[in-house]
């Protein structure tokens, strides 16, 4: 959007490490707003000087205003979805299964054609981070990228932030001075708590081994299609392909995620119990050991790529903002993995924040606008943390059903570390863990024949894990007190969370993630994708100089503009005439004339999709956000009638007379903070 901006990272490198994996709906369509500019060709070895080891072919070539984009690219790299539409339950990678569940059911590709215009993929963040370090370093962006710096402290100053850096090379600080600090340093954020800020939740719902190993051997067993996949619901002759297989044997309990199966490169999460078990204590041969154990061959050709110990925790900050620093990502809310939320969340974060920091920066709106990132964004991180945690719980269920309550095996650890056994030697304390664990695998195994009828109800009635959740995923609404949105002028229902949480971690009620996307244009909701045929240069339906666009391919998504969705109709076609002339006279007064033809462009629903989903007659209006949400809509509005008072955003009008006429503006400009300096309206006719 054309800010000036300094990213500084505290690793020397991009991490190696597959972190996250899963990303969502609308996470693929903020990536789709991403684009490489003309002339910009990505590097066939992307992020080769920053410790990238993944290359990748380069964004894709499609239809529609999305090609080129991060989500083509992303698309490209992520792997087939047979290799990855499932979860299975086994012994063992390679033996004998126990159930799984397909999460694509009916689909042969990712996309929902109704629902998005692009599809949800399974890529982990270290091949990721390459493409948006890519985007972040292409020419013509306004930024710089500096590896090795670390962010240990700030001041807030009258004018701006002051931060406090260190370097690996230097080993000295500095200081730089900007307007506004966004701060993304993850779960121990320093800056978050050198700005006092707390957090709410519970810190350790449990603590995990993670062992990255590459087995390419692996990857083609698990591949190969010519086997006969014997398991408690069916027989049939296909690959043992899935995204996770949950494991549970007399050796080990664990989750293998498969990363990329063409690579063989995976992931094993193994729960540990501190403070009698640390990372210490799994050196590579007794990594080896738990791998090959939940592979189930126990002379598998593999090699141990890293290991980390991590602490699942469902916690959200209590605020967001201090002045002119904001939080975003794991710095402002950590929770389970489970559903795939954390980096989705956190890259939603950043695109709710990046156009009203261009837009206040930029001089189209006061700073009050600012202040709706917390008022949208935290109730969103507390419904995540809440459904996250429930579907943790619903990942139990299936070792619950086995004899394998974590719960049971917390009390086992905390009675081994206790005052009890405190006299004992810490190695006797750790054998007496290790033994009951082992005992309570082993009663697991034996207990699997009668646990089968268990097995087989939690898959069929969908109270296992889940992977899609449409309706938290597409369907969150920024509304209440702060939120930057207009009431709804109409009578149209919004969309609620059947249950919300009344802290981190906790809910008021079940929480029952995995409803249906219902699609809504009410106020604070993601504008619904429709298909349409965009002209351009408003030439006729000729086939020439039309395409194929996604109704969030009208968003503009480079510089903090609204769009103005209007009908058909002549009434409409009059507004638009009067919209022109309002932006041509605003054009005038403010020195740019930047969006005339987007302005003049006409988009068209040849399909008659829109009319159903748009929930206002054709007389009415939609205003979204450059982030695709709704800020405001009316069945019954002129774009005329509106504009009489457009003349508030035009600079240079002497105090008095402004003041007045910010007092007579209309809500929904008030509402969305962009009554001041220069803002552009697009218009398209549908």
């Amino acid at each position: 959007m054309g800010v000036r901006s300094l990213l500084l990272e505290r690793a020397s490198a991009l991490t190696q490490h597959p972190q996250a994996h899963f990303i969502n709906n609308r996470t693929m369509e903020v990536f789709r707003q991403l684009r490489w500019g003309e002339g910009a060709h990505p590097s066939a070895r992307l992020g080769s000087a920053h410790g990238a080891q993944a290359a990748w072919p380069g964004p894709g070539l499609g239809s529609g205003l999305g090609c080129g984009s991060l989500a083509d690219a992303v698309a490209a790299a992520s792997p087939p979805l047979e290799q990855w539409r499932r979860f299975v339950y086994c012994e063992s990678a390679l033996g004998r299964v126990l159930g799984e569940t397909d999460h694509f059911e009916g689909q042969d590709a990712p996309r929902v054609p109704d629902r998005s215009p692009v599809g949800v993929a399974h890529l982990p963040q270290s091949r990721l981070l390459p493409m948006l370090l890519d985007l972040a370093t292409a020419p013509g962006v306004p930024g710089r990228v500096r590896f090795g710096h670390a962010v240990t402290d700030l001041r807030h100053t009258p004018s701006g932030v002051v931060a406090t850096l260190e370097t690996h090379a230097q080993g000295s600080a500095q200081e730089v001075a900007c307007e506004f600090l966004v701060a993304a340093d993850g779960s121990r954020s320093a800056l978050r708590r050198a700005l006092g800020v707390p957090l709410d939740g519970e810190p350790a719902l449990q603590h995990l081994l993670n062992i990255h190993f590459c087995a390419p051997a692996l990857g083609a067993a698990l591949l190969d299609d010519t086997q006969t996949l014997d398991s408690n619901l069916s027989s049939e002759v296909r690959s043992r392909a899935a995204m996770l297989y949950f494991v549970f044997n007399a050796d080990v309990v664990a989750v293998l995620v498969a990363h990329d199966l063409r690579a063989g490169e995976f992931v094993a999460q193994v729960p540990i119990f501190p403070p009698l078990q640390s990372a210490a204590d799994f050196d590579e041969a007794a990594c080896l050991a738990l791998v090959r154990a939940a592979v189930g061959d126990r002379a598998a050709d593999m090699r141990i790529a890293g290991v980390r110990t991590w602490t699942m925790s469902a916690q959200v900050a209590e605020r967001f903002q201090d002045g002119r620093v904001f939080l975003a990502g794991d710095a402002a809310h950590h929770f389970p993995p489970a559903g795939g939320f954390g980096m989705n969340t956190g890259i939603q974060d950043a695109h709710n924040l990046a156009w009203k920091l261009a837009a206040v920066l930029q001089g189209a709106a006061g700073p009050e606008l600012l202040r709706s990132y917390g008022a949208e964004r935290r109730p969103i991180a507390l419904a995540n943390t809440a459904l996250s945690v429930a579907n943790w719980r619903a990942a139990m269920r299936i070792p619950q059903a086995l004899g394998l309550d974590p719960a049971a095996a917390k009390l086992l650890s905390d009675a081994a570390a206790s005052r009890v056994f405190g006299l004992l030697p810490g190695r006797v304390a750790k054998g007496l863990l290790s033994a009951g664990l082992a005992l309570g695998r082993a009663a697991a195994v034996a207990r699997v024949p009668l646990a089968a009828p268990r097995l087989r109800a939690i898959l069929a009635s969908g109270a296992a894990l889940r992977l899609q959740f449409p309706a938290e995923d597409l369907g969150f609404v920024y509304s209440g007190a702060g939120a930057a949105v207009a009431p709804d002028g109409d009578a149209g229902a919004g969309l609620e969370r059947a249950s919300a949480p009344d802290a981190a971690g906790r809910d008021s009620g079940e929480v029952q993630g995995g409803a249906p996307y219902v699609p809504s244009t009410a106020p604070g909701a993601r504008l619904p994708h429709c298909e349409l045929r965009l002209c351009v240069h408003g030439g006729t339906d000729t086939g020439n100089g039309w395409r194929k666009v996604s109704t969030l391919d009208l968003v503009p998504a480079d510089a903090p503009h609204l769009l103005l969705l209007v009908g058909g109709g002549a009434a409409a076609r009059a507004d638009e005439r009067a919209a022109a002339a309002l932006l041509a006279q605003q054009d005038s007064a403010s020195g740019s004339l930047g969006a005339g033809a987007a302005l003049r462009s006409v988009a068209v629903d040849a399909s008659g999709r829109w009319a159903a989903l748009r929930e206002v007659s054709e007389g009415g209006a939609i205003l979204v956000r450059p982030d695709g949400h709704v800020a405001w809509r009316h069945s019954n509005t002129s774009v005329q009638a509106h504009g009489s008072k457009m003349i508030q955003h035009r600079p240079g009008q002497e105090a008095r007379r402004a003041r007045a006429l910010r007092q007579q503006a209309c809500y929904a400009c008030r509402t969305t903070a962009m009554a001041r300096g220069r803002m552009h309206w697009l218009l398209s006719v549908v």
